[in-house]
C-alpha cells in the first residue's frame, strides 16, 4: 500500500493491478472493436502490414494460449474498468462509496478468474485456427492464421474469386514488396468444382446447411402469435430501436446456430464424408498458373478436403444465400516465393 499524500487518499496495490487489468482489457477490446468496424464499414488496415507491432499482435493472436490468455483480459479487464468506473461515479454522485474507500475495495476477480480464463477456452475453441482478419479493401481480408501463414479471405455477401483475381494478385505484390515473405494461403469452397444438384449427398449437406434456426425463424415457427405481435410493433420496426435489437438478434442467432452445429455435428460430418470425389475448379487452375507465370512465385494446391465444423456454422449464418452452391468442402493453394 502506498499513499498519495496530496489527496489523502491511500492506494493499494491489489487497486493498482486492477487499474492495470481495466486499461488492458478496454485497449484489447477497442483494437478488435475497431477492427470489426473497419470490415464493416470497408476500411483499408492494410497500414498495419507495415508496423512491426501491429505484425506481432496479428502474430500473437494465432497462437493458442496468447489467444486464450487475450480474450480472457479483454473480458475480464472490461468488466472490472466497467465496475471501477461505476463506482467512481457513484462516488461523485454521493451515492456509493466515497473516493477514499474506493482503493480499498478488491475488483480482483480472484478464483473467479477462472471462469474468464474457460470462457477464453471456449471462444478460442469457436475460433479454430484461423487469425484475426483485418480489411484491406475491395472485399478482401488478410489475417495472420496457424503456423504465420497468410491467408486472404472474401468479405462479401457475394464471394466471387474470379472476379478478385486481379486484386488478388495485387495485394501479393504489395506483400512481397514489404517484405512479407511468409506463405500465403488462398482457401475457399469458391475454389471446388461443383457437383450435381440432384446428388442425394449434395441435397443431404445443403439442406443441414439451410438449417440452423435464426431467432426470426425459431419465433415465426414455434411462436406465431408472438411473433406477429412483436413484428407489427412500432419500436421492433423504428431504425432507431433496431441498432440495439440488431445486435441482440445476432447475438441469439450466433448462439443458435452455435448450439444446432454442435447438436449436428456428427451427422453435417458425416453427410460431407458421403459426398463423391470432387477437384479443384478450372478457374482456381487458371489463376494458380497466372500467378506462377507472371509473378514467379512457387505454388501449389492444397487438395479438396471437408471444411472445418466452425466454417460450415459461420457460412450458414453470415452466408446463407450461398446454400444452392456450398457442398461443405474447400480446396485452393499456397503461394510462396522461390
Amino acid at each position: 500500500m502506498f499513499a498519495i499524500e496530496s489527496l489523502h487518499i491511500g492506494i493499494t496495490f491489489r487497486f493498482v493491478w486492477a487499474l492495470m487489468l481495466a486499461v488492458i482489457g478496454f485497449l484489447i477490446v477497442y483494437y478488435i472493436g475497431s477492427t470489426i468496424i473497419a470490415k464493416k464499414s470497408g476500411k483499408d488496415l492494410s497500414y498495419r502490414l507495415k508496423q512491426w507491432w501491429h505484425i506481432l499482435l496479428l502474430k500473437s493472436f494465432n497462437v493458442w494460449g496468447i489467444r486464450v490468455l487475450l480474450i480472457s483480459l479483454a473480458l475480464c479487464g472490461s468488466l472490472i474498468g466497467f465496475i471501477i468506473l461505476h463506482d467512481l461515479i457513484s462516488a461523485a454522485m454521493g451515492t456509493g462509496l466515497g473516493f477514499e474507500y474506493l482503493p480499498f475495495h478488491n475488483y480482483l476477480p480472484n478464483p473467479g478468474g477462472l471462469a474468464f480464463l474457460l470462457i477464453g477456452l471456449v471462444i478460442q475453441a469457436l475460433l479454430g485456427n484461423e487469425g484475426m482478419p483485418i480489411p484491406i479493401g475491395n472485399g478482401l481480408t488478410l489475417s495472420y492464421d496457424k503456423g504465420a501463414v497468410l491467408a486472404f479471405h472474401l468479405d462479401e455477401s457475394s464471394p466471387d474469386l474470379r472476379v478478385q483475381e486481379l486484386q488478388i494478385k495485387k495485394e501479393i505484390a504489395r506483400l512481397r514488396l514489404n517484405g512479407h515473405n511468409n506463405e500465403i494461403r488462398i482457401k475457399s469452397w469458391l475454389c471446388v468444382s461443383r457437383l450435381p444438384r440432384d446428388n442425394a449427398a449434395v441435397r443431404d449437406v445443403r439442406h443441414l446447411f439451410s438449417e440452423p434456426l435464426t431467432l426470426r425463424l425459431f419465433l415465426s415457427r414455434k411462436m406465431p402469435r408472438t411473433w406477429a405481435y412483436i413484428s407489427t410493433r412500432k419500436w421492433y420496426n423504428s431504425s432507431r430501436s433496431m441498432r440495439p435489437l440488431g445486435f441482440l438478434n445476432k447475438l441469439i442467432n450466433t448462439f443458435m446456430a452455435a448450439i444446432y452445429t454442435l447438436i449436428n455435428a456428427r451427422k453435417i460430418r458425416k453427410a460431407i464424408n458421403c459426398l463423391p470425389k470432387t477437384h479443384i475448379n478450372q478457374s482456381t487452375i487458371r489463376m494458380m498458373n497466372t500467378i506462377r507465370l507472371e509473378m514467379g512465385e512457387v505454388v501449389s494446391p492444397i487438395n479438396v478436403a471437408p471444411v472445418s465444423i466452425l466454417t460450415f456454422m459461420n457460412l450458414s449464418l453470415n452466408l446463407p444465400s450461398i446454400r444452392k452452391k456450398f457442398m461443405g468442402l474447400d480446396a485452393g493453394f499456397t503461394v510462396t516465393p522461390k
